[in-house]
C-alpha cells in the first residue's frame, strides 16, 4: 500500500488492527553528487533517514490511522548508483550495521 504519509511510504496494518505490521521508508541516494563524495556524509544521511524510523510513533493522514510498537518491522528502502566506490559501499555498510542495532533494516537497491 503506497501512502502519503509524513516519514512513512508504505506500511501494512495487522489484520484487524491499528499497529502497523511492518514500515517503509523509500529513499534514493546520488553518489556521483558532490556532498556524497565524502563517505561520511553518506553515513549521516542515512543515519538522519533512520533515526526518522526509529522515532516515527505513529500517525493519522487522510483518515488513516498508522500506530507502531516493538513489534513493528522498520525497513529503510535505498536505491543508488551502480557505480559506487569502496569507501561509499563502506559508508553504507557501517550505516546499515548501526541501523540494525537500531532494529531498522536497509535493503539497498542497485538502479540504473
Amino acid at each position: 500500500m503506497m501512502n502519503n504519509f509524513p516519514v512513512i511510504d508504505y506500511f501494512s496494518k495487522k489484520t484487524g488492527s491499528n499497529i502497523a505490521e511492518f514500515i517503509g521508508s523509500i529513499k534514493s541516494m546520488d553518489l556521483n553528487a558532490k556532498t556524497y563524495q565524502n563517505p561520511r556524509n553518506i553515513y549521516n544521511k542515512i543515519n538522519s533517514y533512520v533515526n526518522k524510523l526509529v522515532e516515527f510513533g505513529g500517525t493519522t493522514h487522510g483518515g488513516d490511522i498508522v500506530n507502531v510498537n516493538s513489534t513493528t518491522l522498520k525497513i529503510l528502502d535505498l536505491a543508488i548508483p551502480p557505480n559506487a566506490s569502496p569507501a561509499q559501499l563502506k559508508a553504507i555498510h557501517d550505516a546499515s550495521a548501526e541501523a540494525a542495532t537500531k532494529g531498522v533494516n536497509i535493503i539497498i537497491h542497485i538502479i540504473d
